[in-house]
């Protein structure tokens, strides 16, 4: 994944989901980045992905981390909403009582999902 920071400046949309990722910090030079897709990995640190979300990921509008070891962790959800200030307080609807499809900002098209999930 190191090599996606190739792109730092014009990258906004990016789908890695179903790859086996445990860690996404490689990504963290992707500061244009508007919509990520990290659904079915085995992402596990709670704490890495609001630092990022905080830190480098600012302008991410939606984020859909679904099917990941994180989405078992109590109230991961609202660790992710506080980290990143572009997500806001919307959350859309979760298929299981654990991980929502995905976190998304107020005006991000309904239906339109990354990746194809809505």
């Amino acid at each position: 994944m190191r090599s996606c920071c190739c792109a730092q400046h014009s990258l906004m949309v990016l789908n890695v989901s179903g790859n086996g990722i445990t860690s996404v910090a490689d990504l963290h030079c992707l500061h244009q980045l508007r919509h990520l897709a990290v659904a079915d990995n085995n992402l596990s640190d709670v704490a890495e992905l609001t630092q990022l979300l905080s830190e480098s990921w600012r302008r991410l509008e939606r984020l859909d981390v679904a099917n990941n070891h994180l989405c078992r962790r109590s109230k991961y959800r609202d660790y992710v909403i506080i980290a990143s200030p572009a997500l806001g307080q919307s959350v859309d609807a979760a298929p299981e009582p654990l991980c929502p499809l995905a976190v998304a900002s107020p005006g991000f098209g309904a239906g339109g999902g990354v990746g194809g999930r809505n």
